[in-house]
């Protein structure tokens, strides 16, 4: 299991002031940088990596800056025993010498079963930072209540992707995922796993799940901890896309903004690559920066008052995909009739081709919990007409149902108002209604048929 602490400080440390910081606390070890030059790496006499340190980033109040250090496995260490103890003696060492303090973010117990003498029971090669490790995945199991996108857990996902495994997160029950790092886990082929005790199953599709010694298998039939209760709630929850011809003019960022505004929110406040997000929000610098990962894609946290979001940027050869989606705090009433009309206008000006406006289930928060969570129930869609150009009005409105209609303006749309309360009868079938829509559509997308050319 992940042993994470965390060190803050008033202001950012440089690099030479946590290092010189950092050796005094690990008496009998040394560090160094990672390959990655991102990470401090503790390591031992054989140079097998122990403890990770991150460079400093903002705190998620915004006040202040802190180090994440990591440790992986219940692995003894010479000189220290448990993997905990290197973690707190090194925590509170930089604490101490940098006028900071030290946290113990996991909340698991601490081992009691790992010899002082350093006794080691698993060879992990190289710099991997896993708690386990086969040839299909590597596994990271996290105690946290709230697991996020963090500087560890990237790091976790980019050895991955060059050693050619799959990441596998591990939690118990009453752990969550922020939306990023739920969305990052999907599209990269990533997989939370739910350990309850006496069982495991898929966090995000609720489907039981089996341990072969090399790799989590899923069965066919939803473990009973997935569903939904009665008391959980609803949190609104608003997604665009667009698809960008290659010019010199090609801007990021824009339908973000105008997705927001759609919604009834302000901009984002501020942007980043990991959790929490300390960049302040610049569609100039999102361009320039996708620009500089092109043709690779670009993956985003966005971090508003009351909202958490991603932003995606997919270069494919029909052109540069924008997908956005933002993840608001539960609300006691639906959305009225009118927000609804607005936010079909208002997206549809921003230059959102699909758009959808809805709900999904909550425990409270905009997190996302380990039980049923989906479908979305929507509240409005929106379609772009010049993006299904060979689908006629009547074969539109055919696809759409009596809820459709047809606009002109801002530009010509598909637009579908549903009638379905979250929680209330139809609402399931609002949901089903929404995919049955999309499926149709897409023989009459565009970019799908581009991109399969």
């Amino acid at each position: 299991m992940s042993e994470d602490w965390a060190v803050r400080t008033s202001r950012p440390i440089a690099l030479e002031q946590l290092h010189a910081a950092l050796l005094p606390a690990i008496g009998g070890l040394r560090a160094r940088m990672d390959a990655t030059g991102q990470w401090v790496v503790v390591v031992d006499v054989d140079d097998r990596p122990r403890l990770w340190v991150s460079g400093p980033h903002g705190t998620a109040d915004g006040r202040g800056s802190q180090l994440e250090l990591c440790a992986a496995g219940h692995d003894g260490v010479p000189g220290y025993g448990s993997p905990v103890e290197l973690v707190r003696r090194a925590a509170t060492g930089i604490a101490d010498r940098v006028g900071g303090t030290a946290e113990r973010l996991s909340t698991a117990s601490e081992p009691e079963d790992i010899d002082a003498d350093g006794t080691l029971r698993r060879v992990l090669p190289d710099d991997c930072p896993g708690d386990a490790l086969t040839d299909a995945v590597t596994v990271v199991v996290q105690s946290r209540p709230t697991v996020a996108l963090t500087p560890w857990l990237m790091h976790q996902q980019q050895w991955c992707a060059r050693s050619g495994r799959r990441l596998v997160v591990v939690t118990g029950t009453d752990s969550c995922l922020t939306p990023a790092l739920s969305s990052m886990l999907r599209s990269t082929g990533g997989q939370w796993v739910v350990d309850t005790g006496n069982g495991l199953y898929d966090g995000h599709l609720g489907l039981t799940v089996t341990w072969d010694d090399r790799d989590f298998t899923a069965g066919e039939d939803l473990h009973p901890e997935f569903t939904p209760r009665p008391e959980d709630t609803w949190a609104p929850l608003a997604h665009a896309e667009t698809v960008h011809p290659y010019s010199d003019g090609l801007r990021i960022g824009d339908l973000t903004t105008g997705l927001y505004a759609a919604a009834g929110l302000s901009a984002p406040r501020a942007v980043g690559v990991v959790e929490p997000a300390e960049t302040p929000y610049d569609p100039a610098l999102l361009t320039e920066i996708a620009q500089h990962a092109s043709p690779g894609p670009s993956r985003f946290v966005l971090a508003g008052m009351g909202t958490d979001g991603w932003l995606d940027v997919l270069p494919q050869p029909p052109g540069v995909v924008e997908q956005v989606e933002v993840t608001l705090d539960p609300r006691a009433e639906p959305f009225a009739p009118a927000a609804l009309a607005a936010f079909a206008d208002q997206v549809l000006e921003a230059g959102a081709e699909i758009a959808v406006l809805g709900y999904r289930r909550s425990t409270g928060g905009r997190q996302v919990p380990s039980r049923q969570t989906g479908p979305t129930v929507p509240a409005v869609a929106v379609f772009a007409r010049r993006r299904f150009p060979t689908l006629n009005d009547a074969g539109a409105l055919r696809l759409a149902g009596r809820p459709g209609r047809l606009v002109e303006t801002p530009v010509p749309a598909l637009v579908v108002e549903y009638a379905a309360t979250p929680g209330q009868p139809g609402s399931a079938d609002a949901g089903e209604s929404l995919l049955r829509l999309i499926d149709g559509l897409s023989l009459h997308d565009t970019y799908l048929q581009n991109a399969q050319e």
